[in-house]
Parts: C-alpha cells; sequence; structure tokens
C-alpha cells in the first residue's frame, strides 16, 4: 500500500479504514493506520513546541530582549577601535614601533594618539613633531592629523609639526598628499610632496606654496641637534626652548626679528645663550633654574 497516500488520511476517519480493509489485507492497513499515526503525533509536537517558543508573554520578551543587548553591547565593545596615546617629557626623544610594523619618533614634549582599525590607521598629532616611517598597506592608507590638516600616505618617511605658531609636513622619502581643512564650498586645499619638500598650514587653513627644505637639517633633530636655518630670533628661540625646563629669555624686543643660523645640541641652553651673548653683544642678567635672561649691556 502506498504509504504516502495513507498518510493523508486522517488516523481517526474509521469509516475510510473500515473501507480500506475491504480492500487490502488487515496487516498492511493496521501498519499503515500506525505509521499515520505517528506521523500526525510528531506534527503535533513540532506545532506545540513552537508555540510555546513564540509565545509572547513579558518574561520570555524581557529576557529576549535582554540577550540581544547583552549582543549588540558586545559587538559593539569587540569593534571599538582602541586608542593608544604616546607621549615625551621636555627634553626627550623616543622611538616607537606601532601595531602594523610603522615607526614614529616623537620629538620633545610631543603628544599622538594612535588609532587602527581593520580599515584604517589614524593618528592625531596633538602637539609637538613626529617622523613616521609608514609600513605598507595599500587597502590602509596611513592618515596623520596636525591641526585642522591631514596627511595621507601609504608607505612613506615623513614628518609633522604641530607648533601653537608652526605646522606644517616634510617629506623625506615616498609621496604623501596633504590636506586643509574643508570650506564650505567643497574640499580645501591639497597638495602632494615629493622627498625635500614642505608644505605649511596657514592658521587661515590655507596651505602655503610647497618649498624646498635641507633634508639634512629635517633630520637633525632625530640625531639631538638643533638645525636653525635663517630664523627670527623669536622663532629660533621656540625651537631651542622646546628642549629645556631651562628657558632662554632676550630682552630686547629690538632683536626679535634679528635672523639666525646654527646648529646646536638639544637641550644645551647655556651655549645657545653663550652664542647669541656673542652675536648681538649681549649678556646674562640673570639666570635661574626656570630661565636665562639676556640683555644688553647697560
Amino acid at each position: 500500500m502506498d504509504k504516502g497516500r495513507i498518510l493523508r488520511i486522517d488516523p481517526q476517519d474509521e469509516p475510510v479504514w473500515d473501507a480500506l480493509e475491504g480492500l487490502r489485507s488487515s496487516a498492511v492497513v493496521t501498519e499503515a493506520r500506525a505509521y499515520a499515526s505517528e506521523r500526525q503525533a510528531r506534527r503535533e509536537r513540532r506545532r506545540a513546541y513552537w508555540a510555546s517558543m513564540l509565545s509572547f508573554s513579558p518574561m520570555r520578551i524581557a529576557a529576549a530582549a535582554l540577550c540581544l543587548a547583552m549582543i549588540v553591547v558586545t559587538g559593539l565593545w569587540s569593534y571599538t577601535p582602541k586608542v593608544l596615546e604616546l607621549a615625551t617629557h621636555v627634553g626627550e626623544i623616543r622611538t616607537e614601533q606601532l601595531a602594523d610594523g610603522s615607526r614614529v619618533v616623537l620629538d620633545t614634549d610631543t603628544q599622538i594618539r594612535v588609532t587602527f582599525t581593520g580599515n584604517t590607521r589614524h593618528v592625531r598629532l596633538v602637539q609637538g613633531q613626529a617622523h613616521f616611517d609608514v609600513a605598507h598597506d595599500a587597502s590602509r592608507p596611513f592618515k596623520v592629523a596636525f591641526g585642522q590638516g591631514m596627511v595621507t600616505a601609504i608607505g612613506t618617511s615623513f614628518d609633522v609639526t604641530a607648533f601653537s605658531n608652526n605646522k606644517a609636513v616634510t617629506l623625506l622619502g615616498g609621496r604623501v598628499m596633504v590636506e586643509g581643512p574643508a570650506k564650505p564650498s567643497g574640499n580645501g586645499d591639497r597638495a602632494m610632496l615629493n622627498p625635500g619638500q614642505q608644505v605649511t598650514l596657514a592658521p587661515d587653513g590655507l596651505l602655503t606654496p610647497v618649498r624646498a627644505v635641507d633634508l639634512g637639517s629635517a633630520r637633525a633633530w632625530q640625531q639631538g641637534r638643533i638645525d636653525l636655518v635663517d630664523l627670527p630670533l623669536s622663532d629660533a628661540l621656540v625651537q631651542v626652548n622646546r628642549y629645556s625646563t631651562t628657558k632662554i629669555v632676550v630682552q630686547e624686543p629690538s632683536l626679535s626679528h634679528r635672523r639666525i643660523s646654527g646648529v646646536f645640541q638639544a637641550g644645551d641652553v647655556n651655549a645657545v645663550a653663550t652664542a647669541l651673548c656673542v652675536y648681538f653683544d649681549l649678556r646674562v642678567v640673570r639666570r635661574t633654574r626656570e630661565s636665562i635672561v639676556i640683555a644688553k649691556h647697560s
């Protein structure tokens, strides 16, 4: 007997089963009826199970909501980017290797925040100066934010400064794109740099024209040297004083725009003060742990 057809008959439909016994042997019909009864019982058990699972009692809804919340929170925690903060003290220059294999050299009194995900590599230079040797990864461009500007690289070597009076990018190897802040009308300024070039971000957010720089001078700070190249005295003092807790103060406003050049050991404020005294015919009028004050002879 075809069990497929028998299964469509209600096991409790006695007249139909009696009629079948007249056409087939009782043993066959009994077997088929038992088979159909078992199938119907299984269907009823499944129906009862799913009815129980889908019953929306307040307790069940609360339990489901709690499970969903735990899954969402766990997922968000797993994918929340971890921020690594690195900083140096005054007078300290330190090299660090990042998780992607890139290398960063932090200049004195410098702070950066590093955020890496599966798709992005992002660093913010909060203050100071840093050198980056970027590990090549075409799928994850390496971005460094400084002030309102942004540097984008894939595998290259460059310096970024974020001083209050000077925000600049200097390229030592490879290529980078530097962007100023976006304007209401669209994108901001952009500049592509080749090795030996530098661009500065002006206070108004515009990028200055790209200019050539001496790579030896650009690398000097990584060897603990201060290379002053034709700088106004006021800017030169900012550079020198970054490396020491003892600051040089020149009490002659008329000299602030006079330009100077020279190479000094980072942190050696005594040598700088002596050089300034000789060059400008000045003398030390007061010396403390916090400052060296120099002025003209009275």
